[in-house]
């Protein structure tokens, strides 16, 4: 989705979306419709779930042994002060409709409830995305029983920078391949910041064929065919490198072109540290994310995410959904987790889709 405590990376909360989203994401049905957080047609399929990692020290030139683990940008990556690991659960308060609503304050007051978003969600990314910094809303939810949720908010600015030209490559199969990367940089625990590099790849050669379930296609193509995981680098407040992960291929997070219900597997080893992501992920559809004055919409997958930062460093495997708007550039604008068992739910979505030159003032007493 992201604090005076900060635990070994080895004992947190995967960092895996993307959430980042609920993400405030709405079902809609596939049109935005609805406010809040749904994966459509799959409301009753969707199991969230962290493995407990284990004890394992990592090991393997990785930023000093601190267990950086490569994950999906904007996930909960931050931890509030003294709370336990954050994360997203399916049981949030819901308004009459069965959606997921977020928390609405001064510093986001949230869009007239059931508004609809400015822009619908694109089956193929358009244009790059701008420059900028976004306001990100960080929400805990605790049920508390008796249907009673309390609710924290806590906002932060994500920056994103070094929009790439795009490149062209022909393509046998029609119009060429293109490519083009930006940057996120999130703060996180202590001062440090986590900088992860997005590829965007369209139009590469592929083949759509159809594995046992009719309506679930596989797309067969290039590994990073669509929005993928380049790189990530994590600093501490010195700007030290503490962690990095650069697969030789990129992991794929979203096939392009999008089909509703496609599977696909994104995977990256990095031949330096032996740190490695694996994403088994299915499209859902259009969801909204609900932002501080507007909706955004894009497109939500579901995934298990299995990563290490390093050679013998403890597996950590999550199962989430994130969602990553198309109609200006590709940008990750929500994710969603949970632990078993917990009565924490992590809350992490974009509150200004629209990029500031710069940050955005926020008190102190909603700061994170």
């Amino acid at each position: 989705m992201v604090s005076s405590s900060t635990p070994s990376r080895a004992n947190r909360v995967p960092r895996a979306v993307l959430a980042l989203l609920a993400l405030g994401l709405a079902s809609a049905c596939g049109n935005g419709s609805n406010p809040g957080v749904t994966v459509t047609n799959a409301q009753s399929d969707v199991v969230f779930g962290n493995k407990p990692p284990a004890t394992a020290p990592p090991v393997g030139g990785n930023g000093g042994g601190r267990g950086f683990t490569p994950s999906v940008p904007g996930s909960p990556v931050l931890d509030f002060d003294d709370s336990p690991p954050l994360t997203f659960g399916p049981n949030e308060p819901r308004s009459r409709d069965n959606t997921f609503q977020p928390a609405r304050t001064t510093v986001c007051p949230g869009p007239p409830l059931f508004a609809t978003a400015p822009k619908a969600a694109t089956t193929s990314v358009e244009g790059q995305p701008k420059e900028g910094y976004h306001l990100w809303q960080l929400i805990t939810s605790e049920d508390l029983g008796n249907n009673i949720k309390k609710q924290t908010a806590k906002y932060t600015n994500y920056q994103v920078r070094n929009v790439s030209k795009v490149t062209s490559t022909p393509n046998p199969q029609g119009s060429p391949t293109t490519v083009f990367t930006y940057d996120i940089i999130a703060p996180i625990g202590k001062g440090g910041i986590i900088t992860t590099t997005i590829q965007v790849k369209q139009n590469a050669p592929s083949t759509n064929v159809t594995t046992g379930n009719v309506g679930n296609p596989r797309r067969v193509s290039e590994p990073d065919a669509g929005v993928a995981i380049k790189k990530q680098v994590e600093k501490d407040a010195e700007g030290k490198v503490v962690g990095s992960f650069t697969p030789a291929t990129a992991v794929l997070i979203l096939p392009l072109p999008i089909a509703g219900g496609a599977e696909f597997t994104g995977t990256g080893t990095d031949p330096t540290t032996g740190g490695f992501m694996t994403v088994r992920g299915v499209v859902k559809g259009p969801q909204r994310i609900t932002g501080c004055t507007t909706y955004v919409q894009g497109y939500a997958v579901e995934a298990t995410v299995t990563s290490s930062g390093a050679t013998g460093q403890a597996e950590d495997v999550v199962t989430e959904v994130f969602t990553i708007e198309t109609q200006s550039g590709g940008l990750l604008i929500g994710t969603a987790q949970q632990a078993p068992n917990s009565k924490l739910a992590f809350l992490s979505l974009v509150g200004d889709p629209i990029a500031r030159l710069d940050p955005k003032p926020i008190p102190k007493d909603q700061a994170l």
